[in-house]
């Protein structure tokens, strides 16, 4: 099995975690749980619960999200100051867990393709500004979709035209159901504890 699944599984396993109790504790653990089972856990920048921390693909760190009815896991980043120095405790919503974001458009336009192989709804989070968005995969089989550019606006990279370019490419995934506005539904800075 893939690392990566194998995270998202333990993501999911521990989003029970997060839930679990009967309601008698507002901390939701019941009596004689021990320590070792908290669970850290993702919070806006108004204090309210988003969901657990999770690990993904090794590195990144993620939480998880229902968002339109839909399990979705989204990455996180430490926030930057303005000499792009790091946040020990502030975080805000990342970009993709992937590194390029692929559309069917040649110039980077519209809502980019989601591909992936995830264990729960695939999706993919864009970060334009201050604005994080998710484009969420429908609940049906993928199809074959026609790459024609890739990167961002800013540096977007054209397939298929001019001389030394490579040409389009196809590939299996969604065309975007559904987006999912998180920086408006959570605000940042996130924070991340017990």
């Amino acid at each position: 099995m893939r690392h990566s699944h194998v995270a998202v599984l333990l993501a999911l396993c521990l989003t029970s975690l997060a839930y679990g109790g009967d309601g008698r504790d507002p901390d939701n653990r019941q009596s004689g749980n021990r320590d070792d089972q908290a669970v850290l856990r993702v919070f806006d920048g108004q204090g309210r619960y988003v969901g657990p921390l999770v690990a993904f693909n090794g590195a990144r760190v993620a939480t998880v999200v229902v968002a339109n009815r839909a399990t979705i896991v989204v990455p996180l980043s430490r926030t930057t100051n303005p000499n792009d120095e790091f946040s020990a405790s502030q975080y805000e919503w990342g970009s993709d867990l992937i590194s390029t974001a692929y559309y069917p458009s040649a110039d980077c336009s519209g809502p980019p393709f989601i591909n992936g192989d995830s264990p729960v709804r695939p999706s993919v989070t864009l970060r334009v500004g201050a604005t994080a968005t998710v484009y969420i995969a429908p609940d049906t089989d993928s199809s074959t979709i026609t790459v024609l550019s890739y990167g961002e606006p800013k540096s977007c990279t054209t397939l298929g035209f001019g001389h030394d370019v490579q040409p389009p490419i196809t590939a299996e995934g969604w065309a975007p159901e559904s987006t999912y506005p998180l920086t408006q539904i959570y605000p940042e800075p996130l924070s991340v504890h017990y």
